[in-house]
């Protein structure tokens, strides 16, 4: 606000000013009341205690009080009054005088005897002191001069403090209005968010969790390391293996890709073995790497997976489609023939494409490697196509390798494929036996 002329009334700053600040403030009000409180306190009271609270309360005077003292002796320094030498002699600075103190009584906010109005006279307001409820003015007159002088500028002085009054009450009660419509929608527009962050806190909400067969992925950008271990035996040659821990978190992404094939059938059933094999490789090879920071996941002919170290695996796979009992016990055969390490670790994926009957390839796959020559032990089920057997290597009998089972169904109906193309278009592109052939 313009800082003006502070002997004047009506002349300190700009009544506008302030109460564009009010006005302003309202929505932080608002926003300050509490969410539980507010949505609980009907809307008018909230709008009438925001009006109330930012009203300014008008200035009235008491007039039938006002208060002239009884004039008093003084002195009037006449030395600026050139009208009083013009002889050109010297003549004394100080004459006597009266001084008649007035005091006008009023109510309202001190505050509005400094603020200007919009409409103003450019000199200001008359000049009075503002004091304990009273405005207060002291007239100083010559001792012999008129008394009803004192009277006229007084009259004067207090007919232009009821114009500026006047000129105030306008500009605050276009402000009420202001406040009102101001509140109103300030207090429209939070109930609104208040009662859609109701909504949404209320609305059903669909949890998701993870799959008990799904994998817990790392970004690809951080893959895990996966490094072969020396062996804790006493050989002379420590053979080199992967942790049971590896071996799990191998298996959980390979269940989960699994799983996703399961999901949609049909994009995934038109791959082949080295199709779906490659899928798997490539799913594993973006979670985990080897020291060297490379892929560590290898293809082996045209079906395996394997993690390899110094020519034998430590890490083997082999990837098929259910075909039948036969095909499955030559599987079964060329995983236990690899050549392999003494803690290498094996997985059998199955995916079936062609049988309707998901529950008999599962019981059959069972009873064949429960059934088979180098079965030692059944160790767990994970789930109703996942299974763990302790199997004995075919070229060591020594040997024992952890094998993991895993039976995906991709199986789905045929649908008959659509005609895509109209008669029209059928007959643009079927070749037309009439032309002529060029020779």
């Amino acid at each position: 606000m313009d800082k003006r002329d502070h002997n004047k009334l009506f002349n300190e700053y700009e009544l506008a000013s302030m109460l564009e600040n009010n006005i302003n403030s309202i929505k932080s009000q608002v926003d300050a009341i509490k969410g539980k409180n507010f949505l609980n306190t009907p809307a008018d009271k909230i709008i009438a205690r925001l009006v109330m609270k930012n009203s300014l309360n008008q200035l009235k005077l008491y007039e039938h009080l006002i208060q002239a003292h009884c004039p008093i002796k003084c002195k009037i320094d006449v030395s600026d009054d050139s009208l009083r030498f013009t002889d050109g002699r010297n003549r004394q600075s100080f004459i006597d005088g009266i001084k008649v103190r007035i005091e006008i009584p009023f109510s309202g906010d001190e505050r509005l005897w400094q603020l200007q109005p919009s409409v103003f006279h450019v000199g200001g307001g008359p000049a009075f002191r503002v004091k304990k409820g009273r405005i207060v003015k002291d007239y100083i007159h010559p001792q012999h001069a008129d008394h009803d002088q004192v009277k006229s500028e007084f009259l004067q002085n207090l007919s232009e403090i009821k114009k500026y009054l006047h000129w105030q009450d306008m500009d605050i009660q276009r402000y009420k209005e202001a406040i009102r419509e101001t509140a109103e929608e300030a207090v429209a527009e939070r109930r609104a968010k208040l009662q859609k962050l109701e909504m949404l806190r209320k609305r059903p909400i669909i949890n998701m969790k993870h799959r008990d067969r799904s994998a817990d992925f790392s970004p690809i950008n951080v893959r895990k390391k996966l490094c072969c271990l020396l062996g804790n035996r006493n050989d002379i040659k420590p053979e080199p293996c992967i942790t049971e821990n590896d071996f799990i978190n191998i298996i959980k992404v390979i269940r989960h890709t699994g799983c996703s094939c399961e999901r949609t059938p049909r994009v995934f059933r038109v791959h082949n073995e080295n199709e779906l094999r490659d899928i798997i490789i490539s799913t594993l090879n973006t979670q985990f790497e080897g020291n060297t920071e490379n892929d560590i996941f290898m293809k082996e002919g045209k079906t395996s997976i394997s993690i390899s170290k110094n020519g034998k695996s430590v890490f083997v796979g082999i990837c098929k489609i259910w075909s039948c009992k036969k095909r499955f016990m030559e599987t079964i055969n060329q995983l236990l023939n690899c050549e392999s390490w003494q803690d290498c670790k094996t997985t059998l994926i199955i995916f079936n494409k062609n049988q309707k009957e998901f529950a008999e390839v599962l019981n059959l796959a069972m009873q064949m490697i429960k059934t088979h020559p180098n079965f030692i032990s059944f160790d767990n089920e994970f789930d109703e196509n996942e299974w763990h057997f302790t199997m004995q290597a075919t070229n060591n009998k020594s040997c024992r390798i952890s094998m993991r089972v895993m039976i995906f169904n991709l199986y789905a109906e045929e649908t008959k494929p659509c005609l895509r193309l109209t008669k029209q278009e059928m007959d643009f592109f079927r070749p037309d036996t009439t032309a002529p052939h060029r020779s």
